[in-house]
């Protein structure tokens, strides 16, 4: 394998002590006793991230289409936006049909560009937390930082030694293996949860 991914490592189940770039640069320098890692990257957990732009592109086709429909008519659309009691500002997609249905008449456009609008900003907030701006830094108490992330070494030795070390008594932090190439890697699968204990149970039950 060519440089770099002969000389980057894939680490999972990383500790929320040494979650973040800095962290695991830190840790296994600790751990060589010496400056070995060029550079890391923690995949960062893009949930609320994709869920904005996803409702960044649901209120701006709901707006396209009501501006059509003004075109066409004349006339400013106007649709029942239902209440929560759990969520001030909600959409139709909040309608729960056991409980009572409270809401308002309102005009589809400016109803769908307070949505657009609110989740612009919060999708800007999201990239900040997110370290996607250059003023932001990211949050792993609040969820930025997923529990998997690459590790470069300098040199391909050190990361051929890196792959053969255990770095828990128990095995089940810090698990290291060769990346796969570029085009393989599936973020999203990296952004899953870190195992617990008793998934390693359930797992050997399993096979027993």
């Amino acid at each position: 394998m060519p440089p770099p991914r002969s000389t980057t490592v894939l680490v999972e189940h990383i500790p929320p002590e040494h979650c973040s770039d800095s962290g695991l640069v830190a840790y296994f320098n600790s751990v060589f006793g010496r400056d070995v890692v060029e550079s890391a990257h923690v995949t960062r957990n893009t949930r609320m991230l994709r869920y904005h732009l996803a409702m960044i592109r649901k209120a701006q086709d709901h707006v396209d289409q009501a501006a059509r429909s003004l075109e066409a008519s004349g006339e400013r659309p106007k649709a029942f936006f239902p209440h929560s009691p759990m969520h001030k500002a909600v959409t139709a997609d909040h309608i729960v049909p056991e409980s009572p249905v409270l809401g308002e008449m309102r005009d589809v456009i400016e109803r769908w560009s307070e949505v657009l609008q609110t989740e612009r900003s919060a999708l800007c907030a999201e990239r900040r937390r997110l370290g996607l701006c250059k003023d932001g830094e990211p949050d792993f108490h609040e969820g930025g930082y997923a529990t998997s992330g690459f590790v470069t070494f300098h040199t391909r030795r050190d990361a051929e030694i890196a792959l053969r070390m255990q770095y828990r008594a128990h095995g089940m932090q810090f698990i290291v293996s060769t990346p796969p190439s570029p085009e393989d890697v599936r973020h999203l699968d990296l952004q899953k949860r870190e195992w617990g204990f008793g998934d390693f149970l359930l797992g050997y039950s399993c096979i027993a």
